[in-house]
């Protein structure tokens, strides 16, 4: 009897390991881009009151505001819990569960999800990172509940999507068992040692540009009676996401990020909400405030709806002050919360996302100059393929990439053709002809590169370069730089020097070459 009670408990204990030892590689893992299954796994790691700020809702708080700035510039511990459509209900989830082991002050929920509708894969990607506990059970019962009435109530109408079943969302494996074509080696190696996120936010590197505020704001009068009108069920997530942090003695903050579609009726609508229910709000969306906030629409944004590493470093800059003068909040610093280690990487990070986003040619050759190339361990080449730019490339620029290597005066270039590359030792080899130019070699690790420069042409094809084999595209046809490094064997950087609406030069970098 005892036997066959001890292989049954063996038994058991199999199965439910096997169990979820499946369950963790075949459920999806979001990785890309939002990267919140990165979020998710990196909150759970946390120490215990560690963390007094919340920032909630959408991808606009993945790339709104910066918390490690806010940490390294205040003290202020703040985590971002946002997702891709985050559902307000979702993020009353997250809220629930960081709230568990960290002692939270301050709730900031971004407004955008009052106007926008969810759908089943957006609920997924936000719940399916979380662990099993009643919380996530309830939250789940929730979703289903008012999919189910709002179903019955307003049929196709609802604008949702019929809910996934409490049990697959309990037990994910019955959700995802069908991936086993689309496997990949992160589905077994995930590791949040891999993860680009610093404290739930995200630094992106690279740039979307817009001319001026009218040129980057959507135009309401375009948009639907929808677009400009609350969702019924995120209203009420709100309502539940308020209560809760009254019960809690948690402040809440409601706030809009730059977002290119956030119109004035939904400002107006926002506020007079946010009146009703006792919420302080705030629009950095708005002209005057992103005027304040020193938004530069050439190189702030990753696309008309985020912001990338400096623009949610002005945001932090503004929050941030907010948050210092209206609530009492730990300085983190003083404890050294965050180790050099720690800090050391994310100021690597950061500085390396403010270099693959910077516009100002000169610039970006000084800065690439004296943090990169100085140290042995970055190659840099470049090829001028149409000599129209000369007009305005001016002398600061000259010396920039003088500085950098390159001793060839670009002004005596007109109708030839030119490359240069500069190696990790600092060897420099430049070519020039009158009709074209082909380079091939080896970069500072011994990897082949080869390019083939021409006289700019109208026909011609976009210029490439080839490292290792493979081709990168460059934006267009002007001044192209490539910017590698040789220690991880990656093209870091991939920009062109064009004339810009503004009638000066600054650098474009390809869609299809942005990192994700």
């Amino acid at each position: 009897m005892k036997k066959k009670i001890c292989k049954t408990i063996v038994f058991v204990v199999l199965f439910v390991a096997v169990l979820l030892g499946l369950t963790k590689i075949f459920t999806a893992k979001f990785i890309d881009n939002n990267c919140q299954s990165y979020t998710a796994a990196q909150l759970y790691e946390q120490p215990e009151n560690s963390i007094e700020v919340v920032f909630s809702g959408s991808s606009q708080m993945v790339f709104g505001i910066s918390s490690m700035k806010l940490y390294d510039d205040y003290g202020i511990s703040a985590y971002g819990t946002g997702s891709p459509n985050q559902a307000i209900l979702c993020s009353l989830a997250w809220l629930r569960e960081i709230n568990k082991t960290q002692d939270i002050k301050v709730a900031v929920l971004d407004a955008s999800q009052l106007f926008e509708r969810v759908g089943e894969s957006d609920y997924r990607q936000t719940l399916d990172t979380m662990k099993l506990s009643s919380n996530k059970v309830d939250i789940v019962q929730q979703h289903i509940a008012e999919t189910e009435r709002l179903l019955a109530e307003e049929g196709d109408q609802a604008g949702v999507e019929e809910s996934d079943s409490l049990l697959s969302y309990i037990f994910p494996i019955i959700k995802y068992h069908t991936r086993w074509e689309e496997l990949t080696k992160s589905d077994f190696t995930f590791s949040t040692e891999d993860s680009p996120m610093f404290m739930g936010t995200r630094m992106a590197d690279y740039v979307t540009s817009f001319s001026d505020y009218e040129n980057w704001m959507a135009d309401e009068s375009e948009m639907s009676e929808e677009d400009l009108t609350m969702a019924q069920y995120q209203k009420d997530g709100l309502l539940k996401y308020k209560e809760y942090c009254d019960e809690n003695g948690i402040e809440m903050l409601l706030i809009k990020t730059p977002k290119s579609d956030w119109t004035e009726t939904k400002d107006r609508k926002t506020q007079e909400l946010a009146d009703e229910l006792g919420i302080p709000y705030i629009n950095y969306s708005s002209k005057k405030q992103c005027e304040e906030l020193g938004i530069d629409f050439h190189s702030d944004f990753k696309d008309s709806e985020h912001q990338n590493v400096r623009g949610m470093d002005k945001m932090a800059d503004a929050v941030g002050a907010y948050l210092h003068e209206h609530y009492d909040l730990t300085d983190f610093r003083e404890s050294n919360l965050k180790d050099e280690a720690y800090m050391e990487a994310y100021y690597a990070a950061r500085d390396m996302a403010y270099v693959l986003t910077e516009g100002d040619v000169a610039d970006y050759l000084n800065v690439i100059r004296e943090d990169y190339l100085a140290s042995g361990d970055y190659d840099i080449a470049i090829e001028l393929t149409d000599d129209t730019i000369l007009s305005w490339w001016t002398d600061e620029m000259q010396e920039a990439l003088e500085a950098c290597g390159f001793q060839t005066d670009l002004r005596t270039l007109e109708g030839k053709a030119y490359a240069g590359v500069r190696i990790a030792n600092g060897e420099v080899e430049e070519e020039t002809d009158d009709k074209k130019v082909t380079m091939s070699g080896e970069l500072g690790n011994g990897v082949e590169y080869s390019f083939e420069t021409t006289r700019v042409q109208e026909d011609a094809a976009t210029p490439s370069f080839r490292v290792n084999g493979v081709k990168k595209k460059f934006s267009g046809r002007g001044l192209n730089i490539l910017f590698y490094e040789s220690t991880t064997n990656k093209i870091l950087d991939t920009a062109t020097v064009m004339v810009d609406e503004d009638g000066t030069l600054k650098l474009f970098r390809p869609i299809e070459n942005r990192h994700q």
